[in-house]
């Protein structure tokens, strides 16, 4: 539901940008397909970049559909496994991830409901785009502290009660498993540069 309603909002978002004469151009930029990007990143690196769109794998949606829904699960599952391990296997993974899956659906509809607020503060506000932007761009700043809130701070309240694992250990757990989740995605980010072959996950 809250990918259906990122696509829904998106053209609502660009005409309010249009209306408050954000440049075009800009706008333009941002909706450059897939291979668009991989050619600006093929002259940027220097070599060939092959993508792969697990979300378009073959351009058969009876095909591509169940794999980008395997794909997706096992983010999920991947994440649920960083927690379980560094909890000392006391978080059990299938409920940390019914969390993550419900979590990043809500942190999309936030993003989706501060990006339109921030339009209307667009519309409303004088002066430049320049200026209007970097105030309305306030209110996806808050959401993000809500956001981080979601990742950083909800397990510790939620999980010791919900799944009576220690308040401490829950704290360990999500530390680490953020951390490492980070790094993890840097190392693999920078390994498909330099082999070329960038993977496009499913959005989460």
């Amino acid at each position: 539901m809250g990918i259906g309603l990122a696509t829904l909002a998106t053209p609502l978002h660009q005409a309010m940008l249009r209306l408050g004469s954000f440049p075009g151009q800009l706008i333009d930029l941002a909706n450059q397909s897939p291979a668009d990007v991989i050619g600006t990143a093929r002259k940027m690196v220097g070599h060939s970049v092959t993508l792969v769109d697990l979300g378009a794998l073959t351009g058969i949606p009876m095909i591509d559909v169940p794999i980008e829904d395997a794909a997706r699960t096992a983010t999920y599952f991947l994440l649920a496994g960083l927690f379980w391990l560094f909890s000392g296997t006391r978080l059990p993974v299938r409920s940390v991830m019914a969390y993550f899956a419900y979590v990043f659906g809500a942190m999309l509809v936030l993003d989706i409901v501060a990006t339109l607020l921030g339009d209307l503060l667009f519309l409303a506000l004088p002066g430049d785009w320049q200026s209007r932007i970097f105030t309305a761009g306030l209110v996806g700043d808050a959401a993000s502290l809500v956001r981080v809130a979601y990742i950083l701070v909800f397990p510790a309240l939620i999980f010791p009660a919900l799944l009576g694992v220690p308040r401490a250990t829950v704290i360990g757990a999500t530390m680490l498993a953020c951390l490492s989740w980070g790094l993890g995605g840097l190392v693999l980010t920078q390994l498909m540069i330099g082999s070329g072959l960038v993977i496009l996950g499913p959005g989460l």
